[in-house]
């Protein structure tokens, strides 16, 4: 996180709620999984083949390419968010995201560990 004050203004809480959850999940993946982890690229590249985050809905109502296809870093990242809490891209929370991508609301849970 090169300047951590900007991702905690009003407005960029507003437009990222778990901007702090991802960077986290950014380094949990990197210093303990690592990045190349099998399990998160083979999710990751299923979901890209499937294309059933081609079009997605924004929390500003818009219809967009989810920022998860940009790699499998991303993808962890932002799946993190919807798993503990709420993403800024739908899925937005953890029963969209079972329903919408089963493969890697399971691999979260096998990797954070199953919610109530």
């Amino acid at each position: 996180i090169p300047r951590a004050e900007s991702l905690l203004s009003r407005h960029q809480m507003v437009k990222h709620p778990a901007v702090v959850l991802h960077e986290l999940a950014h380094a949990y993946h990197d210093q303990c999984l690592g990045f190349d982890e099998p399990r998160i690229v083979e999710a990751y590249e299923k979901a890209k083949a499937a294309g059933t985050y081609e079009t997605v809905l924004l929390y500003t109502g818009q219809r967009v390419r989810h920022y998860a296809m940009t790699d499998q870093k991303e993808y962890f990242a932002e799946g993190t968010e919807a798993y503990f809490y709420r993403n800024d891209f739908y899925p937005f929370v953890r029963a969209e995201l079972k329903e919408h991508d089963p493969v890697l609301h399971d691999l979260l849970s096998d990797i954070w560990g199953p919610l109530q």
